[in-house]
């Protein structure tokens, strides 16, 4: 069974509107990519947000989660972003300085979102 790339899935998942959407995704560079869509409490309401939960380059280091944050951005502007489970400090450090994320303060702190 071939995995729906990550257009795909969102797609299937926003037209369903089942809580919550999850499962590993096609896309460049990324030999496994585990996403969900669902809601969190954002601020104070409840917000569409797309957790990127389990993330594994194909060749770290070469632009693929960098190329990912281009596309999300341009098709799919208002969807809020939440990276979980930060285990190195380079990529915290990079969530931070280079796209923006923050750490979730609703949360533990290996976990970063955007918007």
């Amino acid at each position: 069974m071939t995995l729906p790339t990550l257009e795909e899935f969102l797609a299937s998942a926003m037209k369903r509107g089942a809580w919550p959407a999850r499962g590993y995704v096609r896309e460049a560079g990324f030999r496994d990519l585990y996403v969900r869509y669902t809601t969190h409490y954002i601020g104070r309401g409840k917000r569409k947000v797309l957790d990127i939960a389990s993330v594994n380059a194909a060749r770290p280091g070469n632009g693929a989660f960098t190329a990912l944050m281009r596309k999300l951005a341009l098709l799919y502007p208002h969807l809020h972003l939440r990276v979980e489970c930060v285990l190195t400090e380079r990529f915290a450090k990079a969530l931070v300085e280079k796209y923006g994320f923050h750490p979730d303060a609703n949360d533990m702190s290996s976990y970063y979102l955007l918007r």
